[in-house]
């Protein structure tokens, strides 16, 4: 639940009081249309059913996670009002990275549990999927973050837009420790999906 994920984030962040040192991360958004009958499956399941996926620490928020069928399930439900998402952007498809060896893993739960708590707040169904490792990196530790476009609480869409990225890192920047970039990744680049 996001009060349990809220609770995790603010004592990562008090646990990091002392430490100067300033990391660097950055949010992938991968460029993709995503508007497919099946995109939201496809990535899920990409995500989720990876050999690499840690699954004790997946957060997710306004979906049943008791099976994978119930998460695809809850993304459509929301949608399922709004006819032209039939023809458009069905979800967002980020990644949490970062070229900090020594920090990687403290660094990017500390962006996962803020981007969490951030999408919660605006009512956006997710699902967030640490893996430990990458087809050509046995030591690539990232967070992959699956975002349903339509808010359930707002009805508004999420847009592919330099301002939606700008309040994203807005709102990850509010960690001094860190400081966060953003990428557009194209998923037609050769070995995207073995360094993803």
């Amino acid at each position: 639940s996001i009060s349990l994920l809220t609770y995790n984030y603010i004592n990562i962040i008090t646990h990091m009081k002392g430490n100067t040192i300033m990391r660097k991360a950055t949010i992938l958004i991968i460029r993709h249309i995503y508007r497919d009958e099946d995109a939201i499956q496809t990535v899920l399941r990409y995500a989720m059913d990876s050999r690499f996926a840690i699954f004790n620490k997946i957060l997710a928020s306004g979906v049943r996670t008791d099976c994978f069928n119930n998460i695809v399930e809850d993304f459509y439900k929301v949608q399922e009002p709004y006819e032209c998402l039939k023809r458009h952007r069905k979800l967002f498809h980020f990644v949490l990275t970062t070229t900090n060896h020594a920090t990687k893993e403290r660094t990017l739960d500390e962006g996962a549990y803020s981007l969490a708590a951030l999408l919660e707040s605006m009512g956006h169904q997710f699902v967030m999927v640490p893996h430990y490792a990458s087809v050509t990196n046995p030591e690539h530790y990232h967070w992959h973050v699956v975002v349903n476009v339509k808010s359930y609480t707002t009805g508004e869409t999420m847009l592919d837009k330099y301002t939606t990225y700008g309040m994203i890192l807005k709102h990850l920047n509010d960690n001094p420790y860190t400081k966060w970039s953003w990428l557009y990744r194209y998923d037609n680049e050769p070995n995207f999906l073995a360094e993803i």
